[in-house]
């Protein structure tokens, strides 16, 4: 019999240099992280490279002019505490070096205490002032040089040691198809390009976009075939839109393509208050059906009415493209099972994924 008393706990790295036991350890890791929180270190990405607590990106398509607190390092690039954020561009900003605090200074209350900054936007010929305080979403409302009145979001999101303060329209792209997808607007010259979104990006519409006469917008899927835009729909009025099919049609020798089109409307704070109120939507592109194969066997997959036919080994699924909801049968079959082959149809109706 051997006693645990006279064990020792000896553990060794690949260098074979000896380790703390496994309960030291964990007490090191824990202290370290509370530390950490409690001083709110600014996380290292890289050595010798540190994460900026804050950064301020411009995608509203128009160019801004920023003034800042005082209570941020000054960016090389700026003059009298001003500096134009161009579109696209993205600014990354230091606090300014405080005193050092005493020994038995509270860390947590000198970290907070200085929390809450403050810049101005300027575009066109408004200002307003922004309070970087929290996660949050604010929407302000600016007027033009032809007199029109347009809104744009201030969106703040916090990470471990960073706020993102993200200038934007009041409109977004999500895109959950598995193809980028072309974005288009609609004035009075025709129908042009925005830009395309990736698979599971989420696009902020440009302003000078989104505030045209029709308001609509259109959507191409990257994809062979695909030669024509959708029908065109309208951030006016979207939330009565609900769960809408929309379909490209295809050249010769290829299917067209469907997709579903839904309206997420978030309220969101106005410049000033604490109810929020104000409105931001974001339009979710989905495949009309995807086809989930849970059974223990592979099946085949055939789309009546298509040149699709295909094998969907167990466990796995896709997206139909070419699935018109209410229109277009699905047939699987089970090539053996019980020594026979069994086939099923199913005509997948609205609600149905």
């Amino acid at each position: 019999m051997i006693s645990g008393a006279g064990i020792e706990d000896k553990r060794r790295d690949g260098d074979g240099k000896n380790l703390p036991p496994p309960r030291i350890r964990k007490r090191e890791i824990l202290q370290r992280a509370f530390g950490d929180a409690y001083a709110l270190v600014e996380p290292t990405l890289k050595a010798g490279e540190v994460m900026t607590p804050y950064v301020i990106k411009n995608v509203t398509g128009e160019d801004l002019m920023l003034k800042l607190d005082n209570a941020f390092e000054s960016p090389p690039n700026a003059a009298n505490g001003k500096i134009k954020l161009s579109v696209g561009d993205t600014l990354p900003l230091k606090n300014k070096e405080g005193p050092k605090l005493r020994r038995q200074a509270s860390v947590i209350k000198a970290s907070t205490a200085s929390d809450e900054k403050k810049m101005i936007f300027q575009v066109f010929n408004a200002t307003r002032e922004v309070t970087i305080k929290r996660a949050e979403k604010r929407l302000f409302h600016v007027e033009t040089k032809t007199g029109d009145q347009w809104a744009i979001v201030c969106d703040t999101q916090t990470s471990l040691g960073q706020r993102t303060v993200t200038f934007r329209s009041s409109v977004q792209v999500m895109n959950h198809l598995t193809v980028p997808v072309d974005v288009f607007f609609k004035d009075a010259s025709g129908n042009l390009p925005i830009s395309s979104v990736s698979p599971e990006e989420l696009f902020s519409l440009l302003l000078h976009t989104i505030y045209t006469q029709s308001a609509q917008f259109m959507f191409k899927p990257i994809k062979d075939g695909c030669d024509e835009l959708s029908d065109p729909i309208s951030w006016k009025g979207a939330e009565n839109m609900g769960l809408k099919q929309l379909m490209c049609k295809a050249g010769p020798g290829h299917e067209p393509f469907y997709f579903k089109v839904r309206a997420d409307i978030e309220t969101v704070y106005y410049e000033t208050g604490d109810t929020p109120s104000a409105k931001s939507t974001t339009f979710h592109l989905y495949p009309t059906v995807i086809l989930h194969n849970l059974l223990p066997y592979k099946v085949k997959v055939l789309l009546q009415g298509t040149e699709d036919n295909f094998e969907l080994d167990r466990g796995s699924n896709i997206p139909l493209d070419h699935a018109c909801v209410g229109k277009t049968n699905i047939e699987i079959t089970i090539p053996e099972y019980q020594g026979m082959e069994w086939i099923g149809r199913r005509l997948p109706g609205s609600g149905y994924t």
